[in-house]
């Protein structure tokens, strides 16, 4: 392990030591190093992690299921992801920009309907756990005109359940209209996000 982690990868691949590795890291007797990580592809390791572990996989898997993710999603996020904080190799998740609102304060900063905001926001923090910074606040920005949009044209829908299709449609049409979120809003983009 005091060898280069390319050079490491590259005695792994020779000697097909990997599976011994995994084994080691998954049950505590060695700590993966995030070089090593980074140039290895880390096939293995949620195995050893998860024999280790079987009911708590158990769920996590199920966990992911309620989210609805896809099961390759599960799959890549428990055998890749998870592995790597559970060995400490990981000990803190990614952190937004020092400069960033957080994400409560966004959704304060626009007028809407309680129930409105707590499922966008718990929509936001889940979709926050598998993007970048900047994705969370391209989600943010798409979802904002929405909110501010039910609030103006149509103040007694108070959930998410209740808008019906010529709702939606206005929602379309006004969004090509309206004014600047960060973004131009009459961008294709930006419309086809909508």
């Amino acid at each position: 392990m005091g060898l280069p982690a390319v050079d490491r990868a590259a005695e792994l691949r020779a000697s097909g030591a990997w599976p011994l590795v995994c084994y080691a890291i998954g049950t505590g007797l060695l700590r993966l190093d995030v070089e090593l990580a980074a140039v290895k592809h880390l096939t293995g390791l949620g195995a050893a992690v998860e024999a280790r572990d079987p009911a708590g996989f158990t769920v996590l898997r199920e966990a992911g299921n309620r989210l609805g993710w896809t099961s390759s999603w599960v799959e890549t996020v428990l055998g890749e992801c998870q592995p790597l904080y559970e060995n400490r190799v990981l000990d803190t998740a990614p952190r937004r920009r020092a400069w960033a609102r957080g994400l409560e304060q966004c959704f304060a900063d626009v007028a809407m309907a309680g129930p409105i905001r707590d499922i966008l926001l718990r929509y936001v923090w889940v979709r926050a756990a598998v993007l970048r910074p900047n994705s969370v606040e391209s989600l943010i920005n798409d979802l904002l005109p929405f909110a501010e949009y039910l609030t103006a044209h149509h103040p007694q829908l108070t959930s998410l359940h209740q808008p019906d299709r010529a709702c939606i449609e206005g929602y379309l049409a006004w969004n090509r209209t309206r004014g600047w979120r960060g973004q131009r809003a009459a961008s294709s983009a930006v419309a086809a996000r909508a």
